[in-house]
């Protein structure tokens, strides 16, 4: 509990791997994670640049709830699959 209390979240830069409650977490790289503050201080210390403070990443999380506007793309989908249908039926006119 004691480690959530002290949490940031941060990007990270490129992957690492920390050790928290006898687990290893991998973080990837442009992925959000909460960091401790031993664990932001540990990073500093090896790399300065190993996380980021976010900035787009509760933008991006508004674009994931945008398919709505894919849905109509899937309907022009269709009717490409139509248009499709209509050759299929000459090539089994020409067989």
């Amino acid at each position: 509990m004691a480690a959530n209390e002290g949490t940031k979240l941060r990007v990270a830069t490129g992957k690492i791997i920390l050790h928290r409650d006898g687990k290893r977490i991998v973080v990837n790289a442009n992925q959000s994670f909460k960091f401790t503050a031993s664990e932001l201080e540990s990073l500093k210390e090896a790399n300065p640049d190993a996380v980021r403070t976010p900035v787009n990443e509760e933008e991006s999380a508004v674009e994931v709830k945008a398919p709505v506007a894919k849905g109509s793309a899937s309907s022009k989908s269709t009717d490409k699959t139509d248009k499709g249908e209509g050759k299929g039926d000459n090539k089994s006119e020409d067989l």
